[in-house]
């Protein structure tokens, strides 16, 4: 997830994360292409295709909610927009990794079965300093590098602002579209005509305006009670308060469980309760 801006509903880009997870999930070969051009390989189906896509893993675990979440039988693919620098991209992309494993592996299953995890980040920001446009990575044995411990997992993380180092051209242009909104490939154009399908929806429309109403209340909420506490604390527990007081506002005009957890980052659970 990332922090939002507020912007028009018009002129809302790739790199807004609602419309990020809209475009992704609208169209599921365009959603391939994404994927298959980011990584330089070939996706035989996707069969599953989730934006906002929520695990816990137990009442007591840290839950997670990943922005795109692609699967088929043999692999998943979680897709995350990071347009702010918070530090913890690396343990978070293990840990969301780990989750997604929980998640895929039933009782009684073995770890054979376990699915190809790719976990990428999409970011406006160079995440580890080197000038890089991408950074992979992938176990290796730390005496012998060509010795690969193949637990079929990988995490990327791409700095879209310098494009203009990717050597294939249509990762190259795909980054750029990310960058700077300009089309210039066959994929590319494809998600630019369903950027401008999706803002013509009038249904899609209204789910922002809640979803931005919601993004002001939660900011404003917080601070407000926040500053009241007058400390760190104080104000973290102003900002949960908050968007409990958001949620059951919401509830109280009908809006759907799903949304509210979308807009607020409450679980279901803490839905439940309040209903």
């Amino acid at each position: 997830m990332t922090e939002e801006k507020i912007i028009p509903w018009e002129k809302l880009p790739i790199t807004n994360t609602f419309m990020f997870n809209k475009v992704m999930t609208s169209d599921l070969d365009a959603c391939r292409g994404v994927i298959e051009t980011l990584l330089g390989i070939k996706i035989s189906r996707v069969e599953c295709v989730q934006d906002e896509k929520t695990l816990e893993v137990d009442a007591l675990a840290k839950g997670v909610r990943f922005d795109v979440y692609v699967s088929n039988s043999t692999q998943v693919f979680d897709v995350e927009l990071q347009m702010v620098n918070r530090g913890d991209l690396p343990m978070r992309a293990r840990y969301y990794q780990s989750v997604a494993d929980v998640d895929a592996l039933n009782r009684g299953m073995g770890y054979s079965a376990l699915k190809e995890n790719y976990t990428l980040f999409l970011c406006p920001f160079d995440l580890f300093g080197k000038n890089l446009p991408v950074y992979t990575f992938e176990n290796v044995c730390k005496e012998d590098p060509g010795i690969k411990l193949n637990d079929k997992t990988l995490k990327v993380f791409y700095n879209f602002k310098r494009y203009d180092m990717i050597p294939d051209e249509e990762r190259k242009r795909l980054l750029e579209f990310f960058s700077s909104g300009r089309s210039a490939s066959k994929l590319t154009g494809r998600l630019d005509v369903i950027l401008k399908e999706l803002r013509g929806k009038q249904k899609w429309r209204n789910e922002y305006m809640t979803w931005e109403m919601m993004l002001k209340e939660r900011h404003d909420d917080g601070i407000a009670i926040g500053e009241k506490r007058g400390e760190k604390r104080g104000r973290a527990e102003g900002m949960a308060a908050g968007k409990i007081e958001t949620a059951r506002n919401m509830l109280k005009n009908g809006i759907s469980a799903d949304l509210i957890t979308k807009c607020t980052g409450i679980s279901a659970q803490q839905i439940s309760e309040l209903l």
